[in-house]
């Protein structure tokens, strides 16, 4: 079985490979894309010699085939990526590329793909109809690994029941609790400590700022169907409960685990085995 990994320097494409040599080793890594962060991609194909990578940032593709000439690990240019994706096939696909680059491969995405985890918010905020267009399509099943869509993800795949609402939760970030005076005195530097996820410099900022939490909203809307009325965000600082669903028999159901990307990825492998 092969898979794909869009976004593979960055921090969920570094935890994915990790979660495949540890727990799955059957899993072939067929094609590694990052950025413009050679030096780790250099190491990732040392260690899990993919079949093939591609370098979105061109300037540095000549210093990654230099270092390359002793691999069978082969170069694919970013214009020749989807050229290569409607010619083969694989069984499995992470998409975990951060803004909107993610839409330059979408649609060859679904094509060459029979599973796709998804941890790009832009992509589903922005092209969310023609995304399950594309899944419908393409018989793709996709498989959402933000922590509340994960978790809304398990709760509708489980239960067949009426809701009232469905509240996705949110830490609040490093500065809850700040008034307006404090907020004007902030950094940098303090807006990337989130007080539970790691993350990467834009999610951390977007988590400070609650952006992200707009944005997984409207990415509930298009994954699930579920109208804006009935979407709610409430503060939660622990951060263990990702999501509510507020039932109509007048029970909630809540979806419990800890701040670890491993969960959702580990269990969007184990689903499909």
């Amino acid at each position: 079985m092969k898979i794909n990994i869009f976004g593979s320097t960055g921090n969920i494409g570094t935890k994915t490979l990790l979660i495949i040599k540890n727990n799955f080793p059957f899993i072939k890594i067929n094609l590694l894309l990052a950025n413009k962060n050679y030096k780790k991609l250099l190491i990732q194909i040392k260690l899990f010699k993919p079949k093939y990578v591609c370098l979105n940032d061109n300037t540095k593709l000549s210093l990654l085939k230099k270092k390359l000439l002793n691999y069978k690990t082969k170069i694919i240019s970013s214009c020749e990526i989807n050229d290569y994706l409607y010619k083969s096939k694989t069984e499995l696909t992470i998409l975990a590329i951060s803004g909107y680059n993610s839409l330059n491969y979408l649609e060859a995405i679904f094509f060459n793909t029979n599973n796709l985890g998804i941890v790009s918010k832009e992509c589903i905020v922005s092209a969310g109809q023609f995304l399950k267009k594309l899944a419908k399509k393409n018989n793709t099943k996709i498989f959402p690994l933000d922590s509340e869509h994960y978790s809304l993800n398990y709760l509708f795949s489980n239960k067949n029941f009426q809701y009232n609402n469905i509240y996705l939760t949110a830490s609040g970030g490093p500065f809850l609790n700040y008034n307006l005076k404090s907020l004007k005195k902030v950094t940098f530097n303090q807006s990337i400590q989130h007080p539970k996820w790691k993350m990467g410099y834009k999610n951390s900022v977007d988590s400070a700022t609650l952006a992200n939490k707009c944005l997984e909203l409207i990415e509930a809307h298009y994954l699930f169907g579920i109208p804006y009325d009935k979407l709610k965000i409430i503060i939660h600082p622990e951060a263990v409960v990702h999501s509510i669903v507020d039932c109509k028999n007048l029970t909630s159901i809540m979806n419990y685990f800890y701040t670890d990307m491993f969960i959702p990825i580990y269990n969007f492998f184990n689903s499909i085995f």
